[in-house]
């Protein structure tokens, strides 16, 4: 079933676009039954609210992965309220809130005694269901290569695991940890890399009994990676499909497919282009009782569904195409001319583009990451200017990386919504005049860009290291005098990955990994692990299911 979604606004650090969500909760436990039965969750920053942040010009933000709980329901790990959310069996709706200091969580594991969760920077913790922390490691993560994914064999083996596959210890053991909830997620995690082979894919373990110890599957179209989600060895396993189309543009797909205890495919599904929004990374488990759900985003309704599954072969290829991002946003196009205009840019037909080589797209864009300034007292506050977002009275928060750096020198051009120059000189000029360094602060009209603060925002970034000369959003960027489309495939350093109305990454290399080709970008981003110019690394198929374009600048050299 589908029910409306309350859409309303509300402010948290700039503009937030807050929904009410609707879960259809579908018999989460064999003991319960909940056919035709609602949970309703208010998306917000209150109590049992799920959080989503949609601003103009700014990454995209809401659940980052759903796993099944352990009361036989299903959990969203929200990194926008800072915490998880369960919806149990008898449909009581509970919240674990995770410590301030654990920055950004991308990925959590239901276990006995709480939820094992790890961060961007490789902190680890095991949190009760009481929000109380019972064990916590810090492992030697490096962010660079990407948001770490939780291997775990065993209790006694937790690992990170990056995109290229490299694992890093966890130092915390079965005592801290507890059982798994659902031992299939765990088993799961014992199988290595795939080999694939165009459109076929053999996944194995040395740790798994029976004929499924090795799994085959096949794909009508090119395999770019494949994960079992889920294994029992005398009842059967699902494994999800990233896969790749070409023609007649580029796609991406995810294909669920069921296997018997004889490894045998036995039925299939396609995970709907409507289930990646902002940036979930794995919008669909298993729950304990065999269903298995997946998150579904739409302008007017948000839900929790159970997926139909149909014999293999027979399901109709779901491509990933249009992410529902822009439709969000859709009222506020103004605020992108108003943003260009702000910045001087007063019409985008007009512009016409000077050459410039990759080489010097790229070490402009290392420069502006590389760069060391002092934070002076001067820049890391005002006496008149609270530290705090509440537009439009309120219109400055300093980035979280700089809280502890006042008197410090600081790597990396800070984050600042609107913020554009063509020059680093600029920046070292504004600080010396006294702005304030950076602010993460968002909304819906271009005067809430603060006068006094300095700093780059992600398409003021791309537009600096392109020298544009101009500023330009990442709704100007497609500008055919701005850019060409290009196919994934023709990806190049210098090229951008860009998303209309959201964000925008420069590519600076591009890898062999193990969810497919793995993208290293320089980006300015806003979320607590950046707060301005970072390096990080994304799978192709990821950017590719957010919603992402390959652009690349006209007049670029070689």
């Amino acid at each position: 079933m589908n029910f409306p979604l309350n859409l309303r606004e509300a402010v948290m650090c700039g503009y937030r676009i807050l929904f009410a969500l609707s879960l259809s909760i579908i018999a989460f436990s064999s003991s319960y039954s909940f056919a035709q039965q609602v949970a309703q969750i208010p998306v917000g920053t209150g109590q049992g609210q799920l959080g989503l942040i949609a601003a103009p010009n700014e990454e995209c933000r809401g659940p980052v992965t759903i796993t099944a709980a352990a009361s036989g329901g299903l959990a969203i790990l929200d990194d926008v309220n800072h915490k998880i959310l369960i919806v149990t069996a008898d449909r009581i709706i509970q919240e674990i809130r995770l410590p301030e200091e654990f920055v950004e969580p991308v990925d959590f594991l239901a276990t006995s005694r709480g939820y094992l969760v790890a961060g961007m920077l490789g902190q680890v913790i095991v949190v009760n269901p009481s929000g109380e922390v019972i064990a916590r490691a810090s492992a030697a993560y490096d962010p660079q290569a990407g948001a770490p994914r939780i291997i775990a064999p065993s209790p006694n083996e937790i690992l990170l695991e990056n995109l290229q596959g490299t694992r890093t210890k966890v130092d915390l053991n079965a005592d801290q940890v507890g059982n798994f909830a659902v031992a299939g997620l765990a088993t799961a995690m014992r199988y290595g890399p795939a080999a694939i082979q165009d459109n076929t894919a053999v996944i194995s373990s040395g740790n798994v009994d029976g004929p499924l110890s090795e799994m085959r599957v096949t794909s009508q179209n090119r395999i770019v990676s494949v994960r079992p989600v889920w294994v029992d060895p005398g009842a059967g396993a699902l494994v999800a499909v990233q896969g790749a189309l070409t023609l007649p543009e580029d796609r991406a797909f995810v294909r669920l497919v069921a296997l018997d205890a004889a490894a045998q495919e036995t039925e299939e599904a396609y995970v709907p282009a409507d289930s990646y929004f902002c940036n979930i990374r794995k919008p669909f488990t298993r729950l304990s009782n065999g269903d298995v759900v997946r998150l579904k985003f739409a302008e007017q309704q948000v839900s929790v569904e159970r997926l139909s599954f149909m014999a293999p072969g027979t399901a109709v290829l779901e491509p990933i195409s249009v992410s529902p991002d822009r439709s969000l946003i859709s009222e506020t196009d103004t605020i992108f001319a108003e943003l260009e205009q702000l910045n001087g840019t007063s019409s985008i037909s007009s512009i016409a583009l000077a050459s410039v080589s990759r080489q010097t797209v790229l070490q402009r864009a290392r420069a502006a990451l590389e760069i060391g300034w002092f934070l002076a007292p001067m820049n890391y506050s005002h006496p008149n200017v609270e530290n705090q977002c509440d537009p439009i009275r309120k219109l400055w928060h300093r980035p979280s990386r700089l809280d502890s750096l006042k008197n410090q020198v600081v790597e990396a051009i800070p984050y600042r919504w609107g913020g554009h120059f063509q020059s680093l000189t600029t920046f070292v000029n504004h600080l010396n005049a006294g702005r304030l360094a950076g602010d993460d602060c968002t909304c819906r009209n271009a005067n809430c860009v603060t006068p006094y603060s300095t700093g780059l925002d992600c398409s003021g970034f791309v537009s600096m290291a392109w020298m544009t000369d101009s500023y330009f959003t990442t709704v100007g960027l497609p500008a055919s005098n701005v850019s060409s489309r290009i196919r994934w495939n023709d990806l190049r350093a210098g090229d951008i990955a860009n998303k209309a109305g959201s964000h925008v990454r420069l590519v600076e290399s591009i890898s062999p990994g193990l969810e497919g080709l793995v993208i290293t970008v320089l980006e300015s981003a806003a979320n607590r692990s950046c707060g301005g110019v970072c390096r990080r690394s994304y799978a192709q198929a990821e950017l590719q299911n957010q919603g992402y374009k390959p652009l690349r600048r006209v007049a670029i050299t070689d």
